[in-house]
């Protein structure tokens, strides 16, 4: 399952089962074999890792603007 607003990066791989909450950023490349289910971050890396979390309100805020 692939949440609202997430962004996959090229050639990325995501394995069966793993959920991305909203607002997920995967880098290019990235082998993500685990959930992140609470979303709001960038994750990358063999196997995908968290890099950074993102602001929630600046998200909703994004959001907001785009529905």
């Amino acid at each position: 399952e692939i949440g609202k607003f997430c962004w996959i990066g090229m050639n990325a791989i995501i394995l069966p089962s793993v959920q991305l909450g909203d607002f997920t950023i995967v880098g290019a490349g990235s082998v993500v074999a685990k959930s992140f289910r609470e979303g709001y971050c960038v994750i990358a890396g063999n196997p995908a890792t968290l890099i950074k979390h993102l602001d929630k309100s600046r998200c909703d805020e994004i959001s907001r603007s785009k529905l």
